[in-house]
């Protein structure tokens, strides 16, 4: 048999989801906080969704909760980001939309059915009830705006005119793992292959390593994004979440300069 640990909340993941729930998990329990350790494959994150993605941020969701949290995490990084301040950090490190690059260019959604901006509509509609600044456009408007666009099979577009752009992923999630360690949060290198589950109270009670390790605990946080489902099935439940291929195209055109840069 492995070795055996100990930990309070075990989260699986290291990511920025994984590292900022163990800072806040430490820091709102004070000096008498959980024990949290974080569980993460690839310590160097070479095939993580946290690095590898644009950084993009938006509000432009269809579901309430996905539009409050995007809003939340803005407020931090514009307003609180000194909170992941290390000791000894400098001005420049706790202001965050410098610190992460945030560059507030926007993003744009364009439909080309009337189902589809139909669509484009009612998501407006959410988006401005929770004070998202967003605007739709129609065709007329989108090629004076965007002037390098071929409009002419577009029916309709919506805009984030502030508050969306995009930002460097990986200084988020070195800032949120350095305060984290600092605050008592242990990371550990190693991929969770095993999740035991007390069959009367459905609490995990522990996790097994590939390394044969074993982690009692008394609750474990799935933080591995695209892999959430299958970490999932360990536990017996069922998460419909499985990765899927994305693309990034980064296009330059003569007549796009000076016109400003947008999420599509």
């Amino acid at each position: 048999a492995g070795a055996r640990r100990a930990a309070d909340v075990v989260i699986a993941g290291g990511g920025v989801v994984g590292s900022f729930a163990a800072l806040w998990l430490r820091a709102l329990g004070g000096a008498t906080g959980p024990r949290v350790t974080v569980v993460e494959r690839d310590p160097r994150f070479r095939a993580a969704s946290s690095v590898l993605s644009c950084g993009g941020f938006r509000q432009q969701f269809s579901l309430l909760e996905n539009i409050r949290l995007s809003m939340a995490s803005l407020r931090f990084i514009k307003d609180d980001y000194a909170q992941l301040a290390t000791i000894g950090a400098d001005e420049d490190e706790c202001n965050g939309p410098k610190r992460v690059g945030f560059a507030e260019e926007g993003y744009l959604f364009m439909a080309g059915t009337e189902q589809g901006a139909q669509v484009l509509r009612e998501n407006n509609e959410l988006q401005l009830s929770e004070g998202a600044h967003v605007a739709l456009l129609e065709p007329h408007a989108l090629a004076e705006r965007f002037p390098f666009l071929h409009c002419d099979d577009i029916r309709l577009a919506s805009l984030g005119t502030a508050n969306e752009g995009w930002l460097d992923p990986y200084t988020l999630l070195m800032d949120a793992r350095r305060k984290a360690a600092e605050l008592g949060v242990t990371f550990m290198t190693g991929c969770v292959n095993g999740v035991q589950v007390d069959p009367q109270s459905r609490q995990v009670t522990a996790v097994t390593l590939e390394s044969g390790e074993e982690i009692e605990c008394g609750a474990l946080v799935n933080a591995a994004g695209a892999w959430s489902g299958k970490l999932a099935e360990l536990a017996g439940v069922a998460l419909p979440v499985e990765p899927r291929l994305r693309h990034v195209f980064s296009i330059h055109s003569r007549a796009m300069e000076g016109a400003g840069s947008m999420f599509c």
